[in-house]
Protein backbone atom coordinates (compact mmCIF):
# COMPACT_ATOMS: atom_id res chain seq x y z
CA UNK A 1 0.00 0.00 0.00
CA UNK A 2 1.52 3.54 -1.11
CA UNK A 3 0.87 6.36 1.34
CA UNK A 4 -0.89 9.31 -0.34
CA UNK A 5 0.70 12.82 0.01
CA UNK A 6 -0.57 15.52 0.98
CA UNK A 7 -2.21 18.09 -2.13
CA UNK A 8 0.11 21.24 -2.17
CA UNK A 9 -3.02 24.17 -2.09
CA UNK A 10 -1.45 26.89 -4.69
CA UNK A 11 -1.32 30.47 -2.92
CA UNK A 12 -3.78 33.17 -3.90
CA UNK A 13 -0.97 34.54 -6.13
CA UNK A 14 -3.14 37.95 -6.39
CA UNK A 15 -2.36 41.14 -4.73
CA UNK A 16 -3.81 41.09 -0.99
CA UNK A 17 -3.47 36.92 -0.47
CA UNK A 18 -1.72 36.05 2.33
CA UNK A 19 1.16 33.64 1.59
CA UNK A 20 3.89 32.12 3.34
CA UNK A 21 7.69 30.72 2.16
CA UNK A 22 7.10 27.44 1.22
CA UNK A 23 9.88 26.58 4.12
CA UNK A 24 7.37 28.54 6.53
CA UNK A 25 7.88 31.96 8.30
CA UNK A 26 5.45 34.91 8.37
CA UNK A 27 2.46 35.46 6.68
CA UNK A 28 3.11 38.29 3.93
CA UNK A 29 0.70 40.23 2.20
CA UNK A 30 0.70 40.00 -1.97
CA UNK A 31 0.82 43.85 -3.10
CA UNK A 32 1.43 43.06 -6.68
CA UNK A 33 2.52 39.93 -8.77
CA UNK A 34 4.63 40.56 -12.33
CA UNK A 35 6.30 37.91 -13.99
CA UNK A 36 6.52 34.84 -11.76
CA UNK A 37 7.78 37.66 -8.98
CA UNK A 38 5.78 38.63 -6.03
CA UNK A 39 6.44 42.03 -3.70
CA UNK A 40 5.13 40.80 -0.47
CA UNK A 41 4.64 42.78 2.87
CA UNK A 42 4.49 42.03 6.41
CA UNK A 43 5.40 42.92 10.04
CA UNK A 44 8.27 41.59 11.94
CA UNK A 45 8.34 40.79 15.48
CA UNK A 46 9.63 43.81 16.84
CA UNK A 47 6.59 45.67 14.17
CA UNK A 48 8.57 46.92 11.42
CA UNK A 49 6.91 46.67 7.99
CA UNK A 50 9.04 44.82 5.70
CA UNK A 51 8.60 44.24 1.66
CA UNK A 52 10.56 41.59 -0.11
CA UNK A 53 10.19 40.48 -3.71
CA UNK A 54 9.56 37.14 -3.78
CA UNK A 55 9.91 34.45 -6.61
CA UNK A 56 6.10 32.98 -6.55
CA UNK A 57 7.62 29.38 -6.98
CA UNK A 58 8.74 29.57 -2.86
CA UNK A 59 5.34 30.62 -1.70
CA UNK A 60 2.64 28.72 -0.82
CA UNK A 61 -0.96 29.48 1.08
CA UNK A 62 -0.67 31.09 4.45
CA UNK A 63 -2.06 28.67 7.31
CA UNK A 64 -2.62 32.39 9.24
CA UNK A 65 -3.79 35.63 8.15
CA UNK A 66 -6.85 36.95 6.38
CA UNK A 67 -6.96 33.73 4.85
CA UNK A 68 -8.57 32.07 8.18
CA UNK A 69 -11.30 34.88 8.28
CA UNK A 70 -14.65 33.20 7.30
CA UNK A 71 -17.60 35.43 6.10
CA UNK A 72 -21.19 34.40 7.11
CA UNK A 73 -24.02 34.76 4.70
CA UNK A 74 -26.63 36.63 5.96
CA UNK A 75 -24.44 38.15 8.86
CA UNK A 76 -26.12 41.71 8.92
CA UNK A 77 -22.78 44.03 9.96
CA UNK A 78 -21.23 46.85 8.05
CA UNK A 79 -17.80 46.45 6.40
CA UNK A 80 -16.45 49.08 8.95
CA UNK A 81 -18.17 46.94 11.92
CA UNK A 82 -16.30 43.75 10.52
CA UNK A 83 -12.89 45.39 10.13
CA UNK A 84 -13.19 47.04 14.06
CA UNK A 85 -13.70 43.39 15.33
CA UNK A 86 -11.20 42.18 13.30
CA UNK A 87 -8.51 45.10 13.28
CA UNK A 88 -9.65 46.74 16.03
CA UNK A 89 -10.35 50.72 16.42
CA UNK A 90 -8.50 52.72 14.17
Amino acid sequence: MTAKLPKVVEPCLEPGGVVQLRSGGFSMVIESVSEGVAICVWSDKQGRIRREQLPTAVLKRSTEGTDMILVVPGLDASEAEIDEAVWGKH
